[in-house]
């Protein structure tokens, strides 16, 4: 598991979903703001979003630290609910070479999300990507 320990009390700003692709924004205390953008997302559980979200942490597990409860969590399945249906989509996850991201709060949203990769880049850095894709997208 690595934890991204520089956003503790910072805040989680928001979510951009474009198709299997998810940008989470969020920043450090200082106002640091960074983009987490996560690929060929195979889940994404978001809750409780509110102004002035703040982090507790920020979590990432790799396919074979996936627990059972890992998938219950971003599936939102019941603890009563059929067993099987979670043992096949962490059997599935664990083939498909799925990392877990998890954005816990102190206060406000978290955050849960299934993927292929997740990489960390500056807020400035985001945008420079970003614009890039959207003006080649438009030739």
């Amino acid at each position: 598991m690595f934890s991204y320990e520089q956003f503790h009390d910072g805040a989680f700003e928001g979510l951009l979903i474009e198709d299997k692709t998810v940008h989470v924004f969020v920043s450090t205390d200082r106002k640091e703001q960074f983009v987490l953008t996560t690929s060929a997302v195979a889940a994404l559980t978001a809750k409780g979003i509110l102004a002035g979200n703040i982090i507790l942490d920020i979590e990432m597990r790799a396919t074979e630290e996936l627990t059972l409860q890992d998938i219950r969590d971003v599936f939102e399945y019941d603890r009563s609910e059929d067993e099987v249906h979670a043992k096949n989509a962490l059997l599935k996850a664990q083939q498909s070479k799925l990392s877990l991201l998890a954005i816990s709060p102190s206060y406000g949203g978290s955050c849960i999300v299934l993927a292929k990769s997740v990489d960390l880049v500056s807020r400035e850095e985001w945008l420079r990507r970003y614009s890039a894709v959207q003006r080649n997208a438009t030739v």
